[in-house]
């Protein structure tokens, strides 16, 4: 019998966290589950092929035409093959599929939430918290989303399971700490949610000499940093790559100003590589992952003279630098796959 197991997401063709866990747990799964059947069922696609890698295990669909004529569509064909759902939401996407799987009676629907709940605004919020009663189970990033959900609304089908590291530490391809250069990183989409903006300003506030800040990514706030950062040579952008490990090993500091997250797969995936974090104190995610000096310093949001503070004070400081970063790595262990693997396949029943 096969084990079908269907992901839905608003466009695997993107770069970004929510692709990146989507297409690692799609090929984790078909490979840890006998008789799986993994597919993707993509509802946009504006690139011509996803971009992080899917095993030839996987098959992916793409809507056409009207979004929810597509959706629809979709589950109903999940209903009559027998598919385990997983919608891949970052907002209105649990909520679409959640009420047209109760118009079709389809119950094995699962919402694999990537935005912390209070990263909405209070309407929105309550929306969402209606749609998860319509879910067999909702599965959040944070222990913060399930104290909650499950504490102040009383919404008992939550679990709480983080996401997994993409990259397998554990074969010696870290960089050795005193071997790499004077680099902070940032990664993300050039968005608002990001706050690249003010990641530059405090950068040139700073004024920290020999250090170079890398900013790595993509989107349509590009030629607005581009303007940004015209004419600071400490400053340098990179677009998107598969080969971000090349840098993460090159770097000493992970930089973060968002405004809001989930659970950042860059401060899991830099915390692999050895990389102390600076990071804002965001709904949600950076203090599920930053022990505050200890692997890190977690900065109360928008308090930019403290992070210029503590920024400084990790390019300055050496000795403390090495024990954040040997303690980066301890922590990242807990996101490898072997540690989470499991409990997907225990949630599905498979």
């Amino acid at each position: 019998m096969k084990n079908k197991i269907s992901f839905i997401i608003s466009d695997i063709t993107n770069k970004g966290g929510t692709e990146r866990v989507t297409a690692l747990l799609s090929n984790i799964l078909s490979s840890n589950i006998e008789n799986a059947e993994v597919e993707i069922f993509s509802l946009q696609k504006k690139h011509a092929n996803p971009f992080y890698f899917l095993s030839n295990k996987i098959s992916v669909k793409y809507g056409n035409g009207w979004r929810y004529y597509s959706l629809l569509s979709y589950l109903i064909f999940c209903k009559k093959n027998k598919h385990k759902v997983i919608v891949e939401s970052m907002g209105r996407l649990s909520l679409e599929c959640g009420i047209l799987a109760k118009a079709i009676r389809l119950h094995d629907i699962y919402f694999h939430e990537h935005v912390g709940l209070n990263s909405f605004k209070k309407a929105i919020q309550l929306i969402k918290i209606f749609s998860y009663y319509m879910a067999k189970k909702v599965i959040v990033l944070t222990s913060h989303d399930y104290n909650l959900l499950t504490t102040k609304y009383g919404i008992k089908n939550v679990i709480q399971i983080p996401n997994i590291n993409p990259f397998d530490t554990s074969n010696n391809i870290i960089k050795p700490y005193d071997q790499r250069e004077n680099i902070v990183i940032a990664v993300g989409r050039f968005t608002e949610q990001k706050n690249f903006n003010e990641l530059i300003e405090i950068w040139h506030e700073a004024n920290i000499p020999n250090w170079t800040l890398y900013i790595i990514g993509d989107g349509p706030n590009k030629r607005i940093l581009e303007k940004a950062i015209a004419g600071m040579s400490s400053i340098k952008m990179f677009k998107t790559t598969d080969e971000i490990c090349n840098y993460y090993n090159a770097a000493k500091i992970y930089a973060m100003t968002s405004l809001y997250e989930g659970l950042p797969m860059v401060l899991i995936e830099s915390q692999s590589f050895g990389i102390p974090s600076v990071a804002y104190d965001c709904p949600t995610g950076p203090a599920e992952i930053i022990t505050d000096n200890v692997n890190g310093f977690l900065i109360p949001f928008k308090n930019r003279e403290l992070f210029i503070q503590k920024l400084r004070k990790l390019t300055s400081d050496d000795n403390l630098s090495n024990i954040f970063s040997t303690n980066a790595i301890k922590n990242s262990r807990k996101y490898n796959a072997d540690a989470i693997i499991h409990k997907w396949i225990s949630l599905l029943g498979i």
